[in-house]
């Protein structure tokens, strides 16, 4: 699979904000993401000819995308209110066919 966007693109950077112990410890830390639609990312696994075997929403994220977010368990979501509204990330599971 060629990303030829990588090539070209500079990250986004934030902070990198989870824990009051990583705060300390990497004050200077960054975080580099890029965002894409779900559509790019699965359209591209089906063109590099992988077999999509199972996708999942997540309600959680283990750093704050939003300043309203909220902190369980050292994960972060969305208020009560919307959690079940959107996922905050997803997951694939792909497969290279053999033949």
């Amino acid at each position: 699979m060629t990303l030829h966007f990588l090539r070209k693109m500079q990250a986004p950077r934030s902070p990198a904000s989870t824990s009051h112990l990583r705060q300390l410890l990497r004050r200077e830390m960054k975080n580099s993401s890029w965002a894409h639609t779900l559509a790019d990312v699965m359209n591209a696994l089906i063109e590099a000819g992988l077999r999509i075997d199972r996708v999942e929403e997540l309600q959680h994220m283990d750093w704050e995308f939003l300043p309203w977010m909220e902190e369980k368990d050292g994960n972060y979501m969305l208020p009560e209110t919307h959690r079940n509204k959107m996922p905050t990330q997803f997951s694939i599971l792909a497969t290279k066919p053999l033949s």
